[in-house]
């Protein structure tokens, strides 16, 4: 599974339906990224700010800051099933 969809599955669980242009917004407003594919996992810190940016619009924030957690984890392929 590459990065993208990797970021897809974790945020399917805290976003639902809208994952998908959840994440190309924070790709495209966060990062500047117009093709959110193109996320490197030197791109998770910035990107989890993003979230916990706007996240707390969406949910509570300790769903949030799991949320987060569960990006970051990406980074060093840490995240595991």
């Amino acid at each position: 599974m590459n990065l993208h969809d990797e970021i897809l599955q974790i945020t399917r669980e805290y976003m639902g339906i809208v994952a998908e242009s959840f994440i190309a917004r924070r790709c495209h407003n966060s990062l500047g990224l117009e093709n959110p594919e193109k996320i490197a996992r030197s791109d998770l810190d910035k990107f989890a700010r993003g979230i916990a940016q706007t996240g707390e619009v969406y949910m509570k924030a300790e769903k949030v800051r799991e949320f987060t957690s569960k990006i970051l984890l990406l980074k060093e392929g840490e995240l595991k099933d």
